[in-house]
Parts: C-alpha cells; structure tokens; sequence
C-alpha cells in the first residue's frame, strides 16, 4: 500500500486494506494506524469460547472496535476492527458485515488501489478458525468489492491463512471465479453441507444481498 502511494501517487492516493483472516492483522494495523492514506478494515475472532460460557484467548489478542485510528488527527476512522466474540460465525454475520459496514465504507473512502488479505481461515471446516464461512460466500465477498469500486480499481488478492487444505481450495476456487467474473456453481460436495447443516440452508438465501 505504502509502496503504490509513494511510486504510483498520480494513480493512488487512498488504498483500503481489506483483511478478512480470522486473526487480526496487528502488524498491518500498526504500520497504516497513523496513515490517513490507507484504510484498514478486519474481520476477526477476538476471543475463543471458554468454560462456562467465559471468553478465552484467541491469537493475537488484538484489534479491538475503538482502535479507530488516531483520535483527533486526520487518520481518525481510517481503521475499523470487526471482532467475533465467539466460534461458528458463518454467512449471515458476515452478510450483515458487508452489507452495514464494509461496502458502504468502501464506496465511502472512494480508494484507488484495494488490497484483500485473503486468509481463509474462517471456513467452515478449517481446525483453527472454528468458523462456518462457506466458499460460495468467499465467492460473494469477493464480487461484492469488485462490483462496489467498480471496473476501473484495481483489486489484489494475497491468500494468507487456512489450515486445512481440502477447505482452503474450495474457497480459494471461489475467490478466483470472482475475480475471473465467472458464475458460482455449487459443487455436490457443498450441497450435501447444505443438506446435513440445518441452519445452512437459510444462509445462501440471505447472503444474496452481497450481490448486487
């Protein structure tokens, strides 16, 4: 980001950094917090569910929702941290985080370059993320940024965390048929998920909203 800014200035003067790995970016956000240039925006778990119903630690440990940037400097609200609080969020919380925050936001800031950190660790499957994200989601996502900044911003993708690979290249597949403007087809593998989970069946109809 900081690299197009300075080299390409002509072309960039504001990149949104759109991180949605399920850890929180903490090197990211402490080397853009200060930059009114670059708008940060994570969606991450925060913490992990412990005993009891008690919250326990989930890594990093950071990125809380009133790091906003540097208050009363021009970079206050250029950083935005969406933090779960618990395991198994899936398509509807991640619709209701596009469609209230994160695309408005994005067509807010009006960025020329967007950058994705494409962690793809909140998949449902994945050991650590302990998520429900579906690929056909990732697919939505993606296509949502793409059609909010329109064709003429550039959009780079850097895939980033996941640690089961059978779900990784599900969802990575949906990333690239985005980018590639390809349709979504359901593979027989995500409708027999759809099938057994019974509160999954509800969420592709609702995610429809990130497709404009």
């Amino acid at each position: 980001a900081k690299y197009a800014l300075k080299h390409h200035s002509s072309l960039v003067q504001r990149v949104l950094i759109l991180d949605w790995d399920i850890h929180h970016g903490n090197g990211t956000q402490d080397a853009t917090y200060d930059d009114e240039r670059i708008m940060y925006v994570s969606l991450h778990r925060i913490a992990s569910n412990g005993s009891g119903g008690s919250q326990g630690y989930f890594f990093p440990g950071t990125g809380r929702c009133n790091e906003v940037g540097p208050m009363n400097t021009s970079a206050e609200g250029t950083n935005l941290n969406i933090e779960w609080t618990q395991s198994h969020m899936g398509n509807v919380e991640y619709a209701a985080a596009f469609s209230e925050l994160i695309l408005p936001i994005l067509s807010a800031y009006d960025p020329q370059l967007v950058l994705i950190s494409c962690g793809l660790d909140a998949a449902k499957g994945d050991i650590i993320g302990d998520c429900d994200v579906t690929p056909e989601m990732y697919y939505k996502m993606t296509k949502s940024v793409m059609e909010t900044v329109g064709d003429s911003v550039p959009i780079v993708v850097a895939l980033e965390g996941g640690y089961e690979l059978n779900v990784m290249g599900e969802c990575m597949v949906g990333v690239a048929r985005a980018l590639s403007d390809e349709p979504w087809e359901e593979s027989e593998k995500e409708d027999e998920a759809v099938i057994v989970g019974s509160e999954e069946s509800n969420d592709i109809e609702k995610d429809d909203v990130l497709v404009k």
